[in-house]
């Protein structure tokens, strides 16, 4: 009877810490942007609602700094954009947290141009030094 009393409730406890896992707190910048909070599950005290804990880190995260007073939303980290695209997530309270697309796009371009860039100077530093070898006699045009 005790084996089948623990077994119920570990199952409960998995099942609670279950429901709880995967949500993270979005802060909405006044830009659009936003921050993203992942809160320490462990930090929740017994009792307490998830509206309660995820307040709480809200106040934690936020007192101090230009975040707080900003609007935030619990979100699954499911209905969050692809991670790789972060530096382009906007969102509104209420609304969710979506990719920028124009923001991506210009994010991509000037990586690649960097890219570029980097490849033309490494071009060069290659010709320069096959200059010098040439000149030294080192080695053959």
């Amino acid at each position: 009877m005790k084996r089948f009393v623990l077994i119920i409730a570990l199952l409960m406890t998995t099942t609670l810490y279950a429901e709880d896992m995967g949500k993270v707190l979005i802060v909405y910048k006044p830009d659009k942007t936003v921050s993203v909070i992942h809160p320490i599950q462990d930090t929740r005290k017994d009792g307490e609602s998830l509206d309660t804990f995820f307040y709480r880190i809200y106040l934690d995260a936020t007192v101090g700094n230009e975040l707080y007073g900003l609007p935030y939303d619990v979100l699954d980290t499911s209905d969050l954009p692809n991670r790789e695209d972060r530096e382009s997530w906007e969102g509104v309270e209420g609304e969710g947290v979506l990719t920028n697309t124009i923001k991506k796009a210009k994010k991509v371009k000037a990586k690649n141009r960097k890219k570029l860039i980097k490849e033309r100077a490494d071009q060069i530093a290659n010709t320069q030094a096959e200059a010098e070898l040439i000149a030294e006699g080192k080695i053959d045009e």
